[in-house]
């Protein structure tokens, strides 16, 4: 509703303007870029693969889209500066895998003021070479199928006719839209190549426009003014383009697609009235944090409390520190209350209904979680943030559909920030699911603001082992595992997921092949606060082989890492690792009997350039046993792909050492 009025503010204000001048010249552009497009080469028919990706199942030949804001009166009562978007889009086909392209799909917003997105041409032209002459079969307007289902949108779906290996696909259409601050993004990168496209976007140089390029694939990009009749109010012309996009891939160690697929966003900032005067439109993230906040089914519900007072004052009595009053609180809420899944920032009901239910969604579970803290006496407020999977906020585009999640945020006199996300069984302070370790985050407030949401803590791993090496050929000792923090949490999860101990334990061995569990105990695997220790008997399978004359082992230490998971020659992303980690593992092997020590691996210690990531190891013999003491640390969640070179380096050496054998020789 804020957005529509700030459109309707436009039209309202932009009427004392004269643009009889501009209405005539930007009308006269549109009809000249309306022609339909040349039919294509008899070579591009013939061709069979895609030059630059012979892989390629289809790829777009051209794409193109012309963008234009001007002054309307089509409708009556209804006129006013829209935009007109005309699309144009070659597709050829190379495999029948390609033939999906051909069927897509068209949404337009609508509401109850008439104020829709209109099609004003469509059409879809098929060619195909038969002996040498060109057949071509077209879909029209009238051949859409409509979903009219969504009271917010209608989606259009169309199916290009008599497709097959060879074809050429045309797609033309125009769509004519009253929605200047929320033009739709267009996507110059997609699943399959792209030999050239094309976007150009004109708009009265009054209004003010913010184009933001997304992803990673090169555009180029100009901007020109052309002056209007009796040099009233000029012409703003960006055009962006780009040769030879190649097909989006996923590469290893990335999280939504989104952050990094080629795309236009479209931004509008504000206009300029009579006499000069700037009027901002464009939403800031202030303005998104108070639009929540007053709302009565967000920001309301967190002043809804009261009938929290005795549970909560019975939970934090005796407590002094903030930290402890937080975390009782926080265990109470997150055991009371049981998350249904849903996501999205959509309160479903009051918070004491939610309350005495034991169920909601994200949104209803963590406003309880701050008006308990708020009971508490603690500073506590909303926190908004995009999961991974959701995308990567933009800073540039402030708007509420950024968001589909909310936790918990707590100040404490010292000035620093925590989180708590009490929809998590697993949980504790600043643990939060790693999906929602994305970036940054909204702080709600007085002033509601863009904060970091940062990996306060590391996944932390510690073993220690004693093994023996007898006669007859076994490896048998014991480990003490260590889990803290995010390992522990996932241990946790493992746990829960199994049932009981000995379930628990098989699945252990199947995330370690050469270990086999005889007997063991688990602690503190219930307590979210504390790190969980396993002490166990273990047996080591595959990795000591026993001759007449000469003995090796080849130590374990634990974790599947088999191969380097940065196999490709080139890197185009950047890699984001989920979490900082820090493991160590020290190993005892006592030496056989009757065996000395032939051949020991050699010591190594191997960095990360920026101190991003530390690999030592290191093998000595003390006494009538041989110790190696292997340490991996990533201390930070991302890395350029300007350094991918030494990320493979780095994984090579971790693989190489771990395969190295111990040599023994009969005395």
């Amino acid at each position: 509703k804020k957005l529509l009025s700030c459109t309707q503010l436009i039209h309202i204000n932009m009427k004392i303007i004269l643009l009889f001048a501009l209405f005539i010249f930007t009308n006269v552009c549109f009809a000249q870029n309306k022609g339909t497009v040349k039919n294509p080469r008899i070579a591009d028919l013939e061709t069979t693969h895609y030059q630059k990706d012979s892989s390629a199942v289809a790829a777009y030949l051209y794409k193109e889209c012309i963008t234009r804001i001007f002054h309307s009166d089509d409708i009556p009562n209804q006129e006013g500066y829209k935009a007109d978007l005309t699309h144009k889009y070659r597709l050829k086909i190379y495999k029948k895998e390609g033939v999906q392209y051909t069927r897509d799909s068209i949404i337009l917003r609508i509401n109850g003021n008439l104020n829709i997105d209109k099609v004003t041409h469509f059409v879809v032209t098929t060619y195909n070479l038969d002996n040498g002459k060109v057949i071509k079969s077209v879909l029209k307007e009238k051949d859409l199928i409509i979903d009219k289902s969504n009271k917010s949108y209608h989606i259009l779906y169309y199916t290009a006719k008599d497709v097959s290996i060879g074809s050429i696909v045309d797609i033309q259409y125009s769509i004519r839209s009253p929605y200047l601050y929320n033009l739709h993004n267009w996507y110059f990168q997609s699943n399959i190549p792209t030999r050239s496209c094309f976007y150009h976007f004109s708009y009265p140089d009054f209004i003010d426009y913010n184009v933001v390029i997304n992803g990673y694939a090169p555009l180029e990009q100009t901007t020109t003014t052309t002056p209007g009749q009796l040099n009233q109010y000029a012409l703003i012309h960006q055009e962006f383009r780009g040769v030879n996009i190649p097909a989006f891939s996923i590469e290893p160690y990335i999280f939504s697609p989104l952050n990094y697929l080629g795309f236009l966003t479209f931004n509008l900032i504000g206009y300029r009235e009579a006499h000069n005067v700037q009027q901002q439109v464009a939403y800031t993230w202030e303005n998104v944090g108070q639009e929540l906040l007053n709302s009565g089914c967000f920001g309301g519900r967190v002043m809804e409390g009261d009938f929290l007072e005795e549970d909560i004052a019975n939970l934090v009595v005796g407590l002094e520190q903030p930290k402890e009053k937080s975390l009782a609180v926080y265990e109470h809420i997150q055991h009371k209350v049981t998350w249904n899944r849903i996501l999205g920032l959509v309160n479903t009901a009051t918070l004491q209904s939610i309350y005495k239910k034991g169920v909601g969604n994200v949104t209803d579970i963590n406003l309880l979680l701050v008006s308990a803290l708020k009971k508490a006496g603690l500073k506590a407020f909303p926190v908004l943030l995009s999961t991974r999977s959701h995308g990567l906020i933009n800073p540039q585009k402030p708007s509420i559909r950024s968001f589909n999640y909310v936790v918990a945020g707590i100040e404490f006199e010292d000035e620093t920030v925590h989180f708590l996300d009490a929809t998590d069984p697993f949980g504790t302070l600043d643990l939060l699911p790693e999906y929602c370790l994305n970036g940054q985050a909204l702080r709600l407030g007085t002033y509601s603001e863009l904060i970091d949401l940062p990996s306060k803590k590391k996944e932390i791993e510690s073993f220690v082992a004693k093994i023996a090496l007898d006669e007859m050929g076994l490896a048998t000792g014991t480990l003490k595992y260590v889990a803290k923090d995010y390992a522990a949490y996932q241990l946790r999860q493992d746990w829960q997921e199994a049932g009981n101990q000995l379930r628990f334990f098989k699945r252990l061995e199947l995330d370690n092949k050469k270990l086999l569990i005889q007997s063991g105990s688990v602690k503190y695997i219930e307590e979210n606060n504390k790190a969980v220790e396993l002490d166990l008997s273990i047996r080591l399978k595959s990795c000591y082989q026993l001759g007449p004359k000469t003995a090796s082992f080849t130590p374990v230490y634990m974790g599947n890492l088999e191969e380097n998971p940065f196999e490709a020659s080139t890197r185009t992303y950047p890699i984001h690792f989920s979490l900082p980690k820090k493991k160590s593992v020290l190993l005892t092997i006592e030496i056989p009997k009757g065996y000395s020590v032939k051949t020991l691996p050699q010591s190594e210690i191997v960095l990360l350039p920026n101190k991003a990531g530390q690999f030592s190891y290191s093998a000595s013999i003390i006494g009538e046993a041989v110790q190696i003491a292997y340490s991996f640390k990533l201390n930070t969640t991302y890395l350029p792909s300007t350094m991918y070179s030494y990320l493979q380096a780095f994984y090579d050496a971790i693989l190489r050492k771990r395969g190295e054998p111990i040599l023994f020789k009969k005395d």
